[in-house]
């Protein structure tokens, strides 16, 4: 076999093979999204939960502050943003708990150690819930946030806890 055959060989099989997995990390405005959060939560964390200007997150985030309308339509979205964040992230936690084969009593010392781990990680959290909280419109949205997570786990931690005794 000639040269020219083995490279028509290798172009040929290089085309049948199966293509490259997608690239599933995040893009465009989903990483300027994040970009804003993660700049949103250093300042709310250096200014013990006030919340910073637009300009200052913006700066912080290195983008346009036209970018948080793009993104979020205004700064109380991007605010609340954060915190459905930080629900999910809670929730994801709770999740993984609750799958543990751990009896009900060490699963409730883990989820209190978590909830003052979280409290130190995001110490903006409840200020920034009551804030929100205080000022729009969909007040019992942002009420039931942690609610809506903590009530399904306290429940079948107690249903588990009975089944036990």
């Amino acid at each position: 076999m000639n040269l020219r055959s083995q490279r028509s060989e290798h172009m040929q099989s290089a085309s049948t093979s199966s293509p490259a997995p997608p690239d599933h990390r995040p893009r465009g405005a989903a990483v300027t999204r994040e970009r804003l959060l993660q700049a949103t939560h250093e300042l709310l964390l250096e200014r013990a939960g006030a919340a910073p200007s637009l300009s200052q997150v913006c700066e912080r985030a290195q983008v346009q502050t036209g970018m948080v309308r793009y993104c979020f339509g205004n700064k109380a979205n991007m605010l609340e943003a954060l915190v459905e964040r930080i629900r999910l992230g809670v929730e994801a936690d709770l999740e993984r708990l609750a799958a543990t084969d751990l009896d009900p009593e060490h699963q409730l010392r883990r989820h209190v150690e978590a909830v003052v781990r979280n409290f130190v990680r995001f110490p903006y959290g409840t200020r920034l819930s009551e804030q929100l909280r205080s000022g729009l419109d969909h007040r019992e949205e942002i009420t039931h946030v942690f609610g809506d997570v903590l009530i399904p786990f306290y429940a079948r931690l107690d249903r588990k806890s009975t089944r036990l005794n």
